[in-house]
């Protein structure tokens, strides 16, 4: 599995727009071949700035790569950067590990 990871400093006010931002993207993203889901992430930090980080899961890198030739990646970030601070950091990655527990499971997880 690979990964596409776009870290973002979210605009002041702007944080609830840019996760509708993104929900808006999965339904276009599920169309994706290869496509496997995304997280985001709200960094915590101690300064004022908003940070999100948004991976993107894809079966291969061959699915990855396909996801820069149509319109998916174009338009999601024509979507997204109307609520950050300049442009995002990409970059790519290959997933070494993936295990996530089911909702449901209310197990204590530490790391």
């Amino acid at each position: 599995m690979y990964a596409r990871m776009w870290r973002f400093t979210i605009s002041p006010g702007k944080i609830d727009e840019f996760i509708e931002s993104v929900r808006t993207l999965l339904p276009e993203a599920r169309k994706e071949r290869g496509f496997r889901g995304f997280t985001v992430l709200r960094s915590i930090s101690n300064d004022s700035k908003t940070r999100c980080t948004m991976t993107g899961f894809w079966q291969s890198r061959a699915h990855l790569r396909a996801s820069d030739e149509g319109l998916f990646l174009p338009r999601a970030l024509a979507h997204l950067i109307t609520c950050s601070e300049g442009y995002p950091i990409i970059q790519e990655h290959e997933v070494l590990l993936n295990e996530l527990v089911p909702e449901h499971d209310d197990r204590l997880i530490s790391c």
